[in-house]
Protein backbone atom coordinates (compact mmCIF):
# COMPACT_ATOMS: atom_id res chain seq x y z
CA UNK A 1 0.00 0.00 0.00
CA UNK A 2 1.49 3.46 -0.73
CA UNK A 3 1.50 6.33 1.51
CA UNK A 4 -0.09 8.30 -0.32
CA UNK A 5 -3.74 6.07 -0.20
CA UNK A 6 -3.36 6.90 3.33
CA UNK A 7 -1.86 10.34 3.79
CA UNK A 8 -2.30 12.97 1.20
CA UNK A 9 1.39 13.88 0.01
CA UNK A 10 0.67 17.54 -0.09
CA UNK A 11 -0.85 17.81 3.53
CA UNK A 12 2.49 15.78 4.73
CA UNK A 13 4.47 18.53 3.12
CA UNK A 14 3.32 21.70 4.95
CA UNK A 15 5.89 23.12 7.51
CA UNK A 16 3.12 21.87 10.20
CA UNK A 17 4.63 18.99 10.23
CA UNK A 18 8.77 17.88 10.35
CA UNK A 19 10.70 15.07 9.41
CA UNK A 20 10.08 13.02 11.88
CA UNK A 21 5.95 13.26 11.57
CA UNK A 22 6.84 12.13 7.81
CA UNK A 23 8.79 9.46 9.23
CA UNK A 24 6.13 7.99 11.69
CA UNK A 25 3.43 8.43 8.33
CA UNK A 26 5.54 6.35 6.53
CA UNK A 27 5.80 3.62 9.22
CA UNK A 28 2.08 3.52 10.71
CA UNK A 29 0.58 3.46 7.32
CA UNK A 30 3.09 0.40 6.13
CA UNK A 31 2.83 -1.17 9.58
CA UNK A 32 -1.35 -0.59 9.59
CA UNK A 33 -0.87 -1.66 5.82
CA UNK A 34 0.80 -4.96 6.37
CA UNK A 35 -1.36 -5.99 9.11
CA UNK A 36 -4.91 -4.58 7.10
CA UNK A 37 -5.38 -8.51 5.48
CA UNK A 38 -4.82 -10.43 9.06
CA UNK A 39 -7.40 -7.23 10.41
CA UNK A 40 -10.13 -8.76 8.49
CA UNK A 41 -10.71 -11.58 10.40
CA UNK A 42 -11.77 -9.49 13.12
CA UNK A 43 -15.59 -8.86 12.41
CA UNK A 44 -16.07 -12.43 12.89
CA UNK A 45 -14.44 -12.75 16.04
CA UNK A 46 -16.45 -11.63 19.41
CA UNK A 47 -15.54 -7.91 20.28
CA UNK A 48 -14.12 -8.35 23.47
CA UNK A 49 -11.69 -11.20 22.20
CA UNK A 50 -11.02 -8.92 18.93
CA UNK A 51 -10.37 -5.59 21.03
CA UNK A 52 -8.25 -7.62 23.66
CA UNK A 53 -5.81 -9.06 20.73
CA UNK A 54 -5.77 -5.76 19.01
CA UNK A 55 -4.45 -4.35 22.44
CA UNK A 56 -1.98 -6.63 22.30
CA UNK A 57 -0.69 -6.46 18.88
CA UNK A 58 -0.64 -2.31 19.63
CA UNK A 59 1.80 -2.97 21.90
CA UNK A 60 3.67 -5.65 21.07
CA UNK A 61 4.63 -3.93 18.54
CA UNK A 62 5.69 -0.82 20.02
CA UNK A 63 2.58 1.26 18.70
CA UNK A 64 1.92 2.81 22.24
CA UNK A 65 4.80 2.67 23.97
CA UNK A 66 4.81 6.89 23.82
CA UNK A 67 2.64 5.96 26.55
CA UNK A 68 5.00 5.04 29.22
CA UNK A 69 6.54 8.04 30.58
CA UNK A 70 10.15 6.97 30.48
CA UNK A 71 9.60 7.13 26.40
CA UNK A 72 9.96 10.57 24.41
CA UNK A 73 6.58 12.41 24.58
CA UNK A 74 4.18 12.37 22.18
CA UNK A 75 2.63 15.11 20.30
CA UNK A 76 -1.18 15.70 19.27
CA UNK A 77 0.11 16.11 15.20
CA UNK A 78 1.42 12.33 15.67
CA UNK A 79 -1.09 11.30 17.98
CA UNK A 80 -3.64 12.58 14.64
CA UNK A 81 -0.75 10.74 12.23
CA UNK A 82 -1.27 7.45 14.00
CA UNK A 83 -5.09 7.37 14.14
CA UNK A 84 -5.53 8.52 10.34
CA UNK A 85 -3.79 5.88 9.58
CA UNK A 86 -5.39 3.16 12.07
CA UNK A 87 -9.05 4.50 11.25
CA UNK A 88 -8.38 3.78 7.60
CA UNK A 89 -7.23 0.09 7.67
CA UNK A 90 -9.41 -0.94 10.67
CA UNK A 91 -12.12 0.75 13.01
CA UNK A 92 -11.49 -1.72 15.82
CA UNK A 93 -7.44 -0.69 15.57
CA UNK A 94 -8.09 3.45 16.27
CA UNK A 95 -11.14 2.44 18.28
CA UNK A 96 -8.38 0.68 20.99
CA UNK A 97 -5.33 3.08 20.30
CA UNK A 98 -8.16 6.26 20.76
CA UNK A 99 -9.22 4.73 24.09
CA UNK A 100 -5.45 3.78 25.53
CA UNK A 101 -4.47 7.48 24.44
CA UNK A 102 -7.70 8.94 26.29
CA UNK A 103 -7.20 7.28 29.41
CA UNK A 104 -3.13 7.84 29.21
CA UNK A 105 -4.15 11.71 28.97
CA UNK A 106 -6.40 11.75 31.34
CA UNK A 107 -3.43 9.95 33.87
CA UNK A 108 -0.69 12.65 32.37
CA UNK A 109 -2.93 16.02 33.16
CA UNK A 110 -5.04 14.78 36.27
CA UNK A 111 -3.04 11.68 38.15
CA UNK A 112 0.21 12.09 40.41
CA UNK A 113 3.75 11.09 38.89
CA UNK A 114 3.11 7.87 41.33
CA UNK A 115 -0.04 7.35 39.32
CA UNK A 116 1.52 7.40 35.91
CA UNK A 117 4.32 5.18 36.52
CA UNK A 118 2.26 2.04 37.74
CA UNK A 119 -0.50 2.63 35.12
CA UNK A 120 1.17 4.25 32.53
CA UNK A 121 3.77 1.51 31.68
CA UNK A 122 0.89 -0.95 31.19
CA UNK A 123 -0.90 1.08 29.16
CA UNK A 124 2.10 1.44 26.81
CA UNK A 125 2.81 -2.14 26.33
CA UNK A 126 -1.05 -3.07 25.73
CA UNK A 127 -0.71 -5.32 28.79
CA UNK A 128 -3.83 -2.57 30.67
CA UNK A 129 -6.77 -1.70 28.91
CA UNK A 130 -7.87 1.34 29.17
CA UNK A 131 -11.71 2.50 29.92
CA UNK A 132 -13.77 5.68 29.57
CA UNK A 133 -16.70 6.35 32.15
CA UNK A 134 -18.52 9.57 31.82
CA UNK A 135 -21.72 10.72 33.18
CA UNK A 136 -24.23 13.11 32.27
CA UNK A 137 -26.56 14.91 34.58
CA UNK A 138 -30.73 13.72 33.88
CA UNK A 139 -28.49 10.83 30.97
CA UNK A 140 -26.12 9.16 33.61
CA UNK A 141 -23.96 6.67 31.26
CA UNK A 142 -26.23 6.24 28.62
CA UNK A 143 -24.23 8.74 26.04
CA UNK A 144 -27.70 7.72 23.78
CA UNK A 145 -29.87 9.68 25.81
CA UNK A 146 -27.68 13.23 26.61
CA UNK A 147 -29.86 15.95 25.39
CA UNK A 148 -27.96 18.80 23.89
CA UNK A 149 -29.42 22.44 23.74
CA UNK A 150 -28.32 25.19 21.94
CA UNK A 151 -29.02 28.88 23.07
CA UNK A 152 -27.48 32.40 22.59
CA UNK A 153 -25.20 33.97 25.03
CA UNK A 154 -26.35 37.69 25.62
CA UNK A 155 -24.13 40.47 26.45
CA UNK A 156 -23.97 44.02 27.68
CA UNK A 157 -21.65 46.41 25.47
Amino acid sequence: MSLSEVFDPDVLALPLFDDAHRVLADEIGQWCGDGAEAWVSLGATDPAVAGRAMLAELGQSGRLRHLDPDQPDSDLRSLCLRRQALAYHEDLADFTYSIQELTAAASVRHGTDRQGRRYLPGLAAGTSAGALALSEPGAGSDLAAVALEAGTVKRSV
